[in-house]
């Protein structure tokens, strides 16, 4: 039997067992896939104590830490500084970036190329959408998080990596390009336990803006309902939780035939029955 798993903190609310599960089944693969507590100071114990793992992924707040463990990264991974999935190599742990390559799958299957775009966060998912959006058609992108030093460094970083774009960190969202943006993402937590706004919104958004949140439990958070009182296109966290989900599982089962065999619409539909 292959054990896969996720480990994170909090994890109770992760739908990631039950659209793994659903699909190792599908596929016919004898498997099981378990959510894992593992807290901040926890993590160099649970590697240690869990070498049966024949991969997992990784949520918050582990993102950015456990690279420190990992015996190798791929180059994706180097670059972004942030591993969401793990795969164990004969004994060596791999990591790897899902996050990135999902998010921007997720805009490519609406045929969504935004030129400017507003990303609120700076942790591990942040890291993997910035990289994606400045892969892909975004030439403009501002950063705004509730800590502005970890917004600093990371358009600092970003610039590095990517210096003929335009890169900014904002510590007033006041000062955020509202009036010309089209993508308007949130990297962050905030809006999964309560009815929190990550950033307020202003009263108006431009025509066609499209509101992406990485949460999707609730399914429409406080951010993507005040989004459709502005009239803005909205997309909730399914999306990516979907996409980078199918590529972990290549990674794991080596398979990369995976896109043909598992449909977009039937997994969607299975976790909204979920939540």
């Amino acid at each position: 039997m292959i054990k896969l798993g996720i480990i994170g903190d909090p994890i109770a609310h992760s739908l990631s067992p039950a659209l793994h599960s659903f699909v190792l089944n599908n596929l016919s693969i004898v498997a099981e896939y378990r959510a894992y507590r593992v807290r901040e100071g926890e993590l160099k114990d649970f590697l240690s104590a869990h070498s049966e793992l024949a991969g997992f992924n990784v949520t918050i707040p582990h993102k950015e830490r456990i690279l420190c463990y990992l015996d190798r990264l791929s180059p994706e991974a180097r670059l972004i500084g942030a591993v969401n999935t793990v795969k164990n190599e004969h004994g060596a742990l791999v990591g790897y970036n899902t996050d990135s390559v999902g998010f921007l799958r997720s805009l490519q299957a609406r045929s969504f190329a935004p030129r400017q775009a507003i990303l609120v966060g700076a942790g591990g998912a942040a890291r993997a959408v910035a990289h994606a959006l400045l892969q892909y058609t975004v030439t403009a992108l501002s950063i705004y998080n509730r800590t502005p030093e970890r917004a600093l460094k990371l358009a600092e970083e970003l610039r590095q990596h990517h210096p003929s774009k335009t890169i900014s960190a904002e510590n007033n969202p006041a000062a955020l390009p509202w009036d010309c943006v089209d993508l308007i993402v949130n990297a962050t937590p905030v809006g999964m336990k309560d009815d929190a706004l990550p950033v307020p919104l202003p009263a108006r958004l431009p025509k066609n803006a499209l509101v992406y949140d990485l949460v999707y439990n609730p399914l429409k958070t406080k951010l993507l309902l005040e989004a459709e009182r502005r009239g803005a296109q909205i997309i909730d966290g399914l999306d990516m939780l979907i996409y980078q989900a199918i590529e972990s599982l290549k990674i794991w089962l080596s398979r990369s035939d995976l896109d043909a065999q598992i449909g977009y619409d039937t997994l969607r539909r299975f976790l909204e029955e979920q939540l």
